[in-house]
């Protein structure tokens, strides 16, 4: 909350806010004068602003790809990689395999911007329930590092269809991969630098790009042609050239890097960053406003979190949170009570 704090401070004292948050490349800062995630400036444009980056910005960003492919960070802690993951987990020859990157459902990006699934194990059910039929597709769930959630109700989900691992490398699955699909984990950017077709379930900065093979809606037959759209990687190349445009172009406008090792190739750096802070303190915007949703999210969790330090054996959700008195007993987890407040959120903001 104190981020909140902050920004309600500027926004009352007329003071200039610049949004930075953990870039969707690894070791990358984003700044942006409007908002966060799918909330930015970035997010905004559609995929007819980005037809000119600078050619100088392509081939630093091409420079770039190149040399993430040859190293293994991603923004987590991972297991270390080891050979023979295939032979390891039983993963068929034959089959298309996709994987299926989860994260943390309080996440602010997941979420503010995962509309039509409150959890990402109601999104991976989802999805399962899409590929179900098709005998051609094996699944490999990749378990959030930071999850401390015990797998085991994903594992239940993916049986009969493939696997729900906890101890394997992303790179690794990466590598064993076909398609990639996330609600709008920063797994999918990754996975387009290693030109993976991705399927994205929610918002992000690659959002109405012609980027992603996005899913918008529920509706069957929207569903359905995307689903198959994206596991026959159709018009994938031209979609590939689009990333790189936006690459490029973030890299050019938005995007700072902290790995030094990158810096040879030209990126914006820590003195960049700095350089630019220094120039736009002034002159900066006071439009941004921080997502509302987000701050009445943390409004209801307060309401739970007051419940719970006067009743240690149940959790009670206020009427005016569910609409009726919830009594929760202690064995439901908090995670259960987040998602009943994530649906309430839902459906008070009209969304679907």
């Amino acid at each position: 909350t104190v981020d909140l704090m902050l920004r309600n401070i500027c926004s009352l004292t007329d003071t200039n806010v610049l949004y930075m948050e953990r870039g969707p490349l690894p070791k990358t800062i984003h700044l942006d004068w409007k908002g966060m995630t799918a909330g930015t400036e970035a997010a905004a444009k559609t995929e007819t602003m980005w037809a000119d980056s600078p050619g100088k910005w392509s081939e630093i960003f091409d420079k770039y790809e190149t040399f993430y492919r040859n190293q293994k960070d991603t923004w987590w802690p991972q297991p270390v990689s080891q050979d023979g993951m295939r032979q390891r987990l039983n993963i068929p020859e034959g089959k298309k395999i996709v994987l299926f990157a989860s994260q943390l459902d309080n996440d602010t990006s997941n979420f503010l911007n995962a509309p039509l699934h409150p959890t990402n194990i109601d999104a991976f059910s989802w999805l399962l329930a899409q590929l179900r039929a098709r005998d051609d597709v094996f699944v490999l769930g990749k378990h959030h590092p930071m999850d401390h959630q015990g797998p085991e109700a994903f594992q239940a989900c993916v049986s009969g269809m493939g696997v729900w691992t906890t101890e394997e490398n992303l790179d690794d699955c990466m590598s064993v991969a076909d398609h990639v699909a996330s609600v709008n984990s920063t797994v999918l950017f990754e996975a387009l630098i290693h030109r993976k077709p991705v399927l994205q379930i929610g918002r992000s900065i690659l959002s109405n790009k012609n980027i992603a093979y996005e899913i918008t809606s529920l509706e069957h037959d929207h569903v359905t042609s995307t689903i198959g759209d994206w596991l026959n990687a159709q018009a994938f190349e031209e979609r590939i050239n689009r990333w790189r445009q936006l690459g490029a172009s973030m890299a050019s406008e938005c995007l700072y890097f902290m790995d030094e090792d990158a810096y040879p190739m030209g990126v914006q750096n820590c003195e960049d960053m700095a350089e630019y802070l220094a120039k736009n303190a002034e002159i900066g915007s006071t439009d941004g406003v921080y997502p509302a949703n987000y701050q009445v999210m943390n409004d209801l969790l307060h309401e739970l979190r007051r419940a719970e330090r006067f009743n240690e054996h149940q959790r009670y959700i206020p009427r005016e949170v569910l609409g009726d008195p919830v009594f929760l007993d202690a064995n439901v987890s908090a995670r259960r009570c987040l998602q009943l407040l994530k649906r309430k959120l839902m459906r008070e903001l009209g969304m679907k």
